[in-house]
């Protein structure tokens, strides 16, 4: 299977529910590749991730929708049929992690302990490896994501004097 396979699955069947960008996407796609790590101890395609500046990018899927620019992706570049047991766990990635933004995702695959990190050299598209992925946390602690949606919302239930205040100043 290629990268490119999964991230046309993840448009075909995602993109009306989630804003997709080329930069979102490529971070789904990475962490669609975590997870089959994590779970199954098995790439779930053969092809490189690199790490670039923000982030792992699997570059023929950076390449294939890069004329969206920074828009949202509508259109696969071609439909895939996937067996159950690989959409299960593309759909198990999404649910987890397709509301969050690009640069949430960015943030998320910026972690000091995560792989990116330990391979990421600035000029330099250095290959994120299987290894490289399991042998840092990508993937163990996405259940501690906060979005900047929920940071708001948490200070609004903790502060809603001192907002209003804010709000009549």
């Amino acid at each position: 299977m290629e990268a490119l396979n999964v991230a046309n699955y993840i448009v075909d069947n995602w993109s009306d529910k989630f804003e997709i960008t080329n930069l979102k996407l490529n971070k789904l796609v990475y962490y669609s590749q975590v997870e089959s790590l994590r779970k199954y101890n098995r790439p779930l395609f053969d092809d490189i991730i690199e790490a670039w500046q923000y982030g792992p990018v699997e570059p023929m899927v950076y390449h294939a929708f890069s004329s969206y620019g920074r828009n949202c992706i509508r259109k696969s570049t071609g439909s895939v049929i996937f067996d159950e047991t690989s959409k299960n766990l593309i759909d198990s990635v999404m649910n987890r992690l397709g509301m969050l933004s690009a640069f949430d995702l960015v943030t998320l695959s910026h972690k000091p302990d995560g792989a990116w990190a330990s391979v990421y050299s600035p000029n330099r598209d250095n290959p994120i490896t299987p290894e490289a992925i399991l042998a840092s946390n990508d993937g163990l602690d996405n259940n501690d994501v906060v979005t900047i949606e929920q940071a708001v919302q948490s200070t609004i239930a903790a502060m809603p004097n001192a907002l209003r205040l804010l709000e009549n100043s």
